[in-house]
């Protein structure tokens, strides 16, 4: 794996203020949707239909009891939301600023063998959420 600053080229896709902007609207919707209506009444399809939590149960009232100051709540909802929201609180600014300033982006380039690790790690990881979430009797 190697990890560089770089300008984008000409050609190439500027993701940072893609993804910055989709990410930054999107939680500030979510939060004007979760004052104004509260917590949406959602049905998820795949537990409908086998009876089991999905790896995403509880992700919503997970964000809601973060929302409101409760970590350990939010933690036992769905253990992802409270990391993903750090990792988001750090993506959206620097995105912004080096899409608005026109910085150097930062750019990782993975090989053969880390796409696998990463595969092998993110599939346990979504494994472990999703027995926890049954164990749990969601």
């Amino acid at each position: 794996m190697t990890a560089r600053w770089r300008q984008l080229s000409p050609a190439e896709s500027d993701h940072e203020r893609i993804w910055g902007w989709v990410v930054a609207t999107s939680a500030l919707l979510g939060l004007a949707w979760l004052e104004r209506v509260g917590s949406p009444p959602l049905v998820c399809p795949f537990r409908a239909l086998t009876g089991w939590p999905c790896p995403t149960c509880g992700m919503t009232r997970a964000m809601v009891a973060l929302l409101g100051g409760d970590l350990a709540g939010s933690l036992r909802l769905n253990p992802i939301v409270p990391p993903a929201v750090c990792v988001m609180a750090l993506y959206v600014p620097y995105a912004i600023v080096v899409a608005h300033l026109s910085l150097p982006r930062l750019r990782v380039r993975l090989d053969v063998r880390d796409w696998t690790v990463l595969r092998w790690v993110t599939g346990a990881g979504a494994l472990a959420l999703w027995l926890f979430l049954i164990a749990d009797g969601r």
